[in-house]
């Protein structure tokens, strides 16, 4: 298990600078990209605020609720206010990755797994308002804490949460449902249950915020994408192809090295393949960040066999 880290005030003054920049950095990379779109964001927002904007985007209830509340605490413009939510989360990754990672490696080796994902995540950025994503990678960040720490009340408010901002949450079930298995010591009837249970909560927030909403509405560019995603890849377009990068590359890894991971990398090697499968069929896999949440676990799976250092034991 994972064991409680302290940092030092030198260490932790140097994260929280790390954080700003790299966060600064990725924002920047965005107003780059997306800057044509800034005067969409205000009927945007509006749209979701009145409860018109397609599915799924309507039910990701907590992406355009907290810009909301920066607007009509700060006075904000609209796509100011989602700006600031978008940086208050790339920093929060960074700060809790940080942590995260040190349980297992050196401090260097944490800051540049960092750095990697920073990167990769600039790459994925796209002229799109999608305000749900940081959240979404902040949310399964602490659910991946809380399934190594053993925190089975604490997941559960995360997966209460992250199923107020997107249904990807859903994937954190099986997850910790294949980490209790892993463990040495287990109880099966303790496992099943617990599982079921969040499952249950996952899936009732999930269906309550559609059911409020309304489910009959238009689904934004259709639900199946995996036409458009085949035709793409056979064309060999490359857009369609980083995506591969942080989820069946590290999977094909993973299986190679499967001794020298820690349970949560084993773990998340079973979820990876319903998640490919999930997202190939309704997504479409040029918006790569959407593989991100997996990318947090993914990209230090390829250090774990060439350094030993705080593993499970």
């Amino acid at each position: 298990m994972i064991e409680r880290l302290k940092l030092e005030k030198n260490e932790l003054l140097l994260l929280v600078i790390f954080s700003l920049i790299v966060s600064l950095i990725s924002e920047i990379e965005y107003i780059k990209v997306a800057n044509i779109i800034f005067d969409r964001f205000e009927s945007w927002h509006i749209t979701h605020i009145t409860s018109a904007a397609p599915a799924p985007l309507q039910f990701r209830w907590l992406s355009f609720t907290i810009p909301e509340v920066f607007i009509n605490l700060f006075g904000m413009k609209t796509h100011v206010a989602y700006l600031f939510e978008r940086f208050i989360f790339l920093f929060l990754i960074s700060f809790s990755y940080y942590i995260f990672l040190k349980n297992y490696f050196s401090k260097e080796i944490s800051f540049f797994i960092i750095l990697i994902f920073f990167y990769l995540y600039n790459l994925s950025a796209m002229a799109h308002i999608q305000p749900s994503e940081e959240i979404n990678i902040f949310i399964f960040l602490l659910a991946y804490f809380a399934i190594v720490k053993d925190k089975f009340f604490l997941l559960s408010l995360i997966l209460i949460i992250g199923a107020l901002n997107k249904t990807t949450v859903i994937f954190l079930v099986p997850l910790f449902f294949v980490y209790q298995l892993l463990k040495e010591e287990k109880n099966y009837k303790i496992i099943f249950l617990k599982t079921f249970i969040l499952g249950i909560i996952t899936v009732a927030v999930l269906m309550s915020i559609k059911m409020y909403y309304g489910m009959d509405r238009d689904y934004l560019g259709g639900v199946w994408q995996y036409r458009y995603n085949i035709a793409n890849m056979l064309d060999l377009n490359l857009m369609f192809y980083p995506y591969l990068l942080v989820s069946l590359l590290p999977f094909i890894f993973i299986l190679f090295t499967w001794k020298n991971q820690p349970k949560i990398i084993k773990a998340i090697a079973f979820v990876i393949v319903p998640f490919l499968i999930g997202h190939f069929l309704i997504s479409r896999v040029e918006e790569f960040r959407t593989y991100m949440p997996l990318a947090l676990l993914t990209i230090p799976s390829f250090f774990f066999k060439y350094i030993k250092n705080n593993h499970d034991n």
